[in-house]
């Protein structure tokens, strides 16, 4: 028998539950619990209160009647679909009455809404955020979480109108769309090994063409936060954003398979030998490439999270492309929040992201900022020498990276309003698109 003590993951009741012998403990609905030790089916818990902080009582639970606290992102019920396509997904098998799904809205200061299927079609629901920052839809009573509010919901109606409101059921067909067998595809060269993932140059058997394969290990593929990143890369399509190709997720290593260019990426080509020959006019063509693909990602709420020039990739003729959309995460808000941990490149974020953990719309103008000193200084690495507490007590400072020797007056007075501290005092891509600083080449 497995068992594990002191644990400390959070988990919430979805339903009622009454104590059967003297060691148990009964509680409702929505009650949230710290895991404290684990053997069999039998789980020790200690019951939190209202406030999720103190211990109320312990006692053994059933582990079949508590699921893990997460957030409304990482629950199972949550998909990143707009309002026609959550209608779409509902109304096709085996999705049945009653199946719901919560989906992002720009339309509600919760960011969320609910998606029913019922007897006569989808219905839709906003659900509100009110002074309290309690979550409501309708005219139900608040809860402190959306997930409660789901909870509730669930309970409600099925005593109301004997509505058995279940998850969702992702469609084979529009899952597997992107799915290939491992068979397609060939190992030519590897280019590189980094922390979580190999790269290497391969080959689409079918129709012999060039790819770039990323080979992951499958937990670490199957983790939110990058199974995140990779269902945003699915939604993209602009030319100077890498084409995701296809997956192959059903054997380990799972292969993420995109386009492939040539030249590699921007900060290796930068300090290659081809680097140092680039001309004034191919440095602003270079920049005004990832700026378009940024405008496109800010119009689509996407932020890339690791915007440097190791994640741009370079092609024949200077084509470069946006690339590692695994770190990219969607704003649902005016802001949305992180970990910053070491899969981030924390040099290349603004100063919000390692004081709050705070993701905007802003983000990647900063990261931008440092991007143009990378392309203007041929691929060096910012703040060299430097740690990251350094570098964000120099910022408080007021110090802020030297004007590169290859860089104008206007790019660098744009690069010094990349980086202002107040995010909304940073200019969108869309603004920095307006004001036509890189000039295109002839």
């Amino acid at each position: 028998m497995n068992e594990w003590k002191g644990l400390s993951i959070r988990y919430v009741s979805e339903v009622d539950f009454e104590a059967t012998s003297e060691d148990e403990m009964s509680f409702k609905a929505s009650e949230r619990f710290q895991l404290f030790w684990v053997s069999g089916n039998r789980w020790m818990v200690l019951n939190l209160d209202e406030n999720r902080e103190n211990v109320k009582r312990i006692g053994y639970v059933p582990a079949r009647c508590l699921v893990k606290e997460k957030p409304v992102e990482e629950q199972p019920w949550y998909l990143e679909v707009d309002r026609n396509e959550a209608m779409k997904l509902l109304l096709t098998a085996p999705n049945r009455v009653g199946s719901f799904l919560v989906r992002p809205s720009l339309y509600t200061l919760s960011g969320y809404a609910l998606s029913v299927r019922r007897d006569d079609g989808v219905s839709h629901f906003n659900i509100k955020w009110d002074q309290e920052q309690q979550f409501s839809v309708g005219g139900f009573p608040s809860c402190l979480c959306v997930h409660d509010l789901i909870i509730y919901l669930r309970q409600y109606w099925m005593v109301r109108s004997q509505l058995r409101m279940v998850p969702y059921i992702k469609v084979a067909s529009i899952e597997d769309s992107w799915e290939k067998p491992w068979s397609d595809f060939s190992l030519i060269k590897k280019l590189r090994a980094g922390e979580i993932s190999t790269v290497f140059k391969g080959k689409w058997i079918g129709g012999d063409r060039i790819v770039l394969i990323q080979s992951i290990d499958k937990e670490i593929f199957k983790r939110q936060e990058f199974m995140e990143g990779i269902n945003i890369f699915k939604r993209l399509n602009h030319k100077n954003i890498i084409t995701l190709c296809a997956l192959c997720t059903s054997e380990d290593p799972v292969y993420i398979v995109t386009e492939y260019l040539p030249k590699g990426n921007l900060q290796s080509f930068l300090r290659g030998e081809e680097g140092p020959f680039l001309t004034d006019l191919q440095l602003m063509h270079i920049a005004s490439q990832v700026l378009d693909g940024l405008a496109y990602l800010e119009v689509k709420n996407v932020v890339h999270c690791g915007l440097s020039c190791h994640h741009v990739i370079v092609g024949n003729n200077l084509i470069c492309k946006i690339s590692h959309l695994e770190y990219a995460r969607m704003i649902k808000n005016s802001t949305t929040f992180i970990n910053t941990q070491s899969k981030y490149l924390l040099k290349w974020l603004p100063p919000e992201c390692h004081y709050y953990g705070e993701l905007s719309r802003k983000t990647c103008v900063w990261s931008f900022g440092i991007f143009l000193y990378e392309i203007f200084t041929l691929g060096q690495t910012p703040y060299s020498g430097q740690s990251i507490s350094q570098v964000l007590l120099n910022l408080e400072a007021g110090y802020r990276l030297p004007m590169p020797p290859l860089c104008s007056a206007h790019i660098y007075s744009l690069m010094r309003e990349c980086w202002e501290i107040k995010p909304r005092n940073r200019p969108s891509f869309q603004q920095i698109a307006e004001k036509k600083l890189f000039e295109e080449l002839p």
